[in-house]
């Protein structure tokens, strides 16, 4: 694809043996130091990480079936697990919640840049949701993902998290991302870059504000 082609292993700068070790060595002993300095519940999270997105998406997943994005998306929302892990050494709800939101995010935010190289995936021969589904339907998806987003977004005022200056935050980012859902669905366009940009600027805010008006 010309959007990776300039890539470390693309384009040669580093040779496959060498990508390999790198890739195996520096996650074992990340894994170890977990293991010995953090705590199990964090090393297990952070290998299950690994696999799912290096092996199971990567490999595998991705250029088999469209449904690939679902699983690489749980994989890129297990951070907030590893964070809230290493600092309690232990699973909640709260926890959870925080791992929802990024899972659901995860997908407009993907679909979207998708969208925009559907051709390139095309070319090489990887079926992303717009190659298989078409254009509309990944509209309609990344609106549907959306309306599921926001009032997840709230959960976390919901369980006493944080308080009224977060649900405030929530609200207003979170009635713009849905906007911007509707208007480029109605839309004659086949992708918007300002939606992905965005997805970046909602989350940031969101935990942002989540950090500032933390309860627990």
């Amino acid at each position: 694809m010309e959007r990776t082609s300039q890539r470390a292993l693309p384009s040669g700068s580093i040779p496959p043996a060498n990508a390999l070790v790198a890739g195996t060595v520096l996650p074992a002993l990340g894994l170890s130091i977990l293991v010995t300095r953090v705590n199990l519940v964090t090393a297990t999270l952070t290998f299950a990480a690994v696999i799912t997105y290096v092996v199971l998406y990567g490999m595998f997943l991705k250029r088999t079936t469209h449904h690939a994005n679902q699983v690489g998306g749980i994989a890129g929302a297990l951070p907030p697990l590893m964070g809230y892990a290493a600092v309690t050494g232990t699973l909640t709800v709260e926890a959870l919640v925080l791992f929802a939101i990024v899972t659901l995010w995860q997908q407009p935010h993907a679909l979207s840049l998708a969208l925009k190289y559907r051709d390139q995936y095309r070319g090489a021969g990887i079926p992303a949701v717009p190659v298989v589904k078409g254009v509309h339907s990944t509209k309609k998806k990344i609106l549907a993902y959306t309306a599921a987003l926001v009032p997840a977004s709230f959960l976390p005022w919901a369980l006493e998290m944080a308080g009224s200056l977060y649900l405030a935050a929530a609200l207003a980012s979170g009635a713009v991302y849905l906007g911007l859902g509707v208007r480029f669905l109605i839309s004659r366009r086949d992708h918007s870059m300002f939606l992905f940009f965005y997805s970046v600027i909602y989350l940031t805010v969101l935990f942002t504000a989540l950090v500032v008006d933390m309860r627990v």
